[in-house]
C-alpha cells in the first residue's frame, strides 16, 4: 500500500517534471524571457522536484543558467549573475557559466566580483577566447573602451563561436569612444 503510493507519487512527479522541463525548453527557444524565469524558478523551488534535481545536477545547472540568461536579456544583471553562479556551483566544469557570471557582474558594475570569477575561470582552464570576451566586457564596464575594442578585435581574429559577441562588444566600445570624441 504505502510503498506503491510512494512509487506512484515519485513516478507522477517525474512525468510532471519532464512535461514542465519540455515547456521550459520551448520558452527558452522562443526567447520568452519572462516565462523562462517564471517556469524555471517554479521548477527549482518546487519541493516536489528537489529529489529529481539533486539526482541530475547538470539539468539543475541548465535551468539556473537559462534563468540567468533570461535575466541577462532583460538587463537584470544582478539576478543574472546570481543564477549563473548557482549554475556554476551545480556544474563547475562548464566554462560558459563562469564567463557569463563574470560578464553579468561587470555589466552590473561589480568589477571586483567579475575579476574574481574570471580568475577562477582561468584557474579552472577556461579557453583563451572566453577569457578575451570576459576581459573585454570588464574593460568596457570600467570605461576602458580602447582596451575593450582591442580584446574584441583579438577575439574576432580567432574566428570562433564568440565572433558575434565580439562584434557587439567592439561596436559598443567604438560607439562609446565616438560619443566621447563628439562631446
Amino acid at each position: 500500500g504505502a510503498l506503491t503510493a510512494a512509487y506512484g507519487y515519485e513516478r507522477e512527479s517525474l512525468e510532471q517534471y519532464w512535461a514542465d522541463y519540455q515547456e521550459f525548453q520551448d520558452f527558452a527557444e522562443e526567447y520568452d524571457n519572462e516565462e523562462v524565469i517564471r517556469l524555471g524558478l517554479d521548477m527549482l523551488n518546487r519541493g516536489r522536484y528537489s529529489r529529481i534535481l539533486e539526482k541530475n545536477p547538470l539539468e539543475q545547472a541548465e535551468i539556473f543558467y537559462r534563468v540567468g540568461d533570461a535575466s541577462f536579456n532583460l538587463e537584470n544583471y544582478g539576478d543574472a549573475q546570481r543564477y549563473f553562479s548557482y549554475a556554476r556551483e551545480a556544474a563547475p566544469e562548464e566554462p560558459s557559466y563562469y564567463r557569463d557570471e563574470a560578464i553579468a557582474a561587470a555589466r552590473g558594475g561589480n568589477l571586483e566580483i567579475a575579476e574574481q570569477v574570471m580568475a577562477e575561470a582561468e584557474a579552472a582552464g577556461m579557453d583563451d577566447a572566453n577569457l578575451l570576451l570576459v576581459r573585454g566586457e570588464i574593460a568596457l564596464a570600467d570605461g576602458r573602451e580602447q582596451e575593450a575594442a582591442g580584446y574584441a578585435g583579438q577575439l574576432l581574429e580567432t574566428g570562433g563561436d564568440l565572433s558575434l559577441r565580439a562584434s557587439f562588444l567592439g561596436a559598443e566600445a567604438c560607439g562609446r569612444m565616438g560619443d566621447a570624441e563628439g562631446q
